[in-house]
């Protein structure tokens, strides 16, 4: 079986632009490189048939998948998930797993309601996403606050998939007791079984409000 990289370009059929391109796998075995197999293999992947690897550094759209239109995001392949942090039945259930308390009355639950509290490696939640629709990256905000008035600086850890990410900085404003929102940009698999764990290092005491989880283009 001979096989190469193939380049393919997915084109608006209404007046035929190229939207983006992407690489695959060719197995020219069953698709020569002649006009018969180009039809063939085009037909196929337009079919979904490959997986494609979109172009420069781009999602990858798995097999069984029609090319969508954006593959960064928009239409079909749009994602975007809201978990709040709350653990139990008054939270999600079977979406978020991990250490902590509720903040204030327990049979609360939605904006503002907090799980705390977080400060070493020993403190965290991990929250269980739906089927995502391709591989690739999207965008994570974590939103969070102190509840015990203390200014500074809490260094947390955000893990994607068991994947340690870089220690970051949250800012927090003791004296206003305001609840901040730190952004970052995650990269995970298409389908389900994806978990963004964020987990406590040292610093200021933080707790959780929610997570949300886009496509980068939402």
């Amino acid at each position: 079986m001979a096989t190469g990289t193939q380049l393919v370009k997915i084109h608006r059929s209404s007046d035929g632009a190229v939207l983006y391109t992407a690489t695959t796998r060719r197995n020219t075995d069953n698709y020569p490189l002649n006009s018969t197999g180009d039809a063939a293999f085009g037909q196929a992947a337009s079919n979904g048939s490959f997986e494609l690897r979109v172009q420069p550094s781009g999602p990858t759209i798995p097999v069984n998948t029609i090319p969508p239109l954006n593959p960064w995001g928009g239409g079909s392949t749009s994602f975007y998930e809201k978990i709040q942090s709350e653990v139990g039945t008054h939270g999600s259930p079977g979406k978020v797993t991990g250490t902590g308390s509720q903040d204030g009355n327990p049979n609360l639950y939605g904006d503002d309601v907090m799980m705390g509290q977080f400060i070493t490696s020993s403190d965290y939640l991990d929250y269980h996403l739906e089927s995502i629709p391709i591989t690739g990256d999207y965008h994570l905000d974590i939103r969070y606050q102190t509840n015990t008035q203390a200014q500074g600086t809490a260094t947390v850890i955000v893990f994607v998939n068991g994947n340690q990410g870089t220690p970051q900085d949250f800012h927090l404003d003791g004296a206003e007791g305001g609840k901040r929102t730190a952004g970052m940009t995650v990269h995970l698999q298409a389908g389900s079984g994806n978990v963004i764990r964020v987990q406590g290092k040292e610093g200021t005491t933080m707790f959780q409000d929610y997570i949300i989880v886009s496509s980068i283009s939402s």
